[in-house]
């Protein structure tokens, strides 16, 4: 058989690959998606630093709340398991005092650190704005 003859064949196992792929990921965001959908308006906390920190006080807390979990941000890490992404915001305030607020446009799941209440986060978030009002 001649390469021209095998193209037609390449190309129809191709499109059946492609289909199965397509089934795939249908079944695994319809068996999926639910759990993941639940963690919309939940938030979090994870300990951060700069790099390489040598004492404790060398860390401080990234506070993030999920706002928002569509199907297609669910997917097959292969070799993983099934993760998801999310849409959200986070703060921080790092051990310098300097305050961020940043939105989360396509953050990970998986990274988000400890399970945290909303009466946690509010109380962090207005610590934070208590100690702005203290620079002015």
């Amino acid at each position: 058989m001649s390469k021209a003859d095998l193209k037609p064949t390449k190309e129809q196992l191709q499109k059946q690959l492609n289909a199965i792929a397509k089934q795939e990921e249908k079944e695994l965001i319809e068996r999926h998606y639910p759990e993941f959908k639940k963690l919309e308006g939940t938030f979090y906390k994870t300990r951060n630093n700069y790099s390489c920190p040598e004492k404790p006080s060398d860390y401080w807390f990234l506070y993030t709340k999920i706002t928002e979990i569509k199907p297609d941000d669910v997917y097959d890490t292969r070799g993983n398991g099934v993760a998801c992404h999310f849409k959200g915001w986070s703060f921080k305030t790092c051990k310098y005092g300097n305050f961020s607020v940043e939105q989360e446009k396509r953050g990970y799941v998986h990274s988000l650190g400890k399970h945290i209440t909303e009466q946690e986060f509010i109380e962090a978030w207005n610590k934070a704005m208590s100690n702005l009002d203290k620079l002015g």
